[in-house]
């Protein structure tokens, strides 16, 4: 969002490869308590997104 606008206007839209936690801010770790963190693999068999597949994968990813 463009924090300028008074609307604040959507900028783009990105599809992040994991859940991101409520009110979570990447500003409050520290680079070494990022990398420590434990990642999941992305199910691609659950959740896989393609614009052809699926009719709102245009939204998913937009600038």
């Amino acid at each position: 969002m463009d924090a300028k606008s008074p609307e604040l206007d959507v900028v783009a839209e990105v599809l992040l490869p994991r859940r991101v936690p409520y009110g979570f801010h990447g500003i409050f770790l520290r680079e070494s308590e990022l990398r420590d963190q434990q990642l999941s693999p992305w199910p691609t068999d659950k959740f896989e997104v393609s614009p052809v597949s699926n009719p709102l994968g245009q939204n998913f990813l937009r600038t």
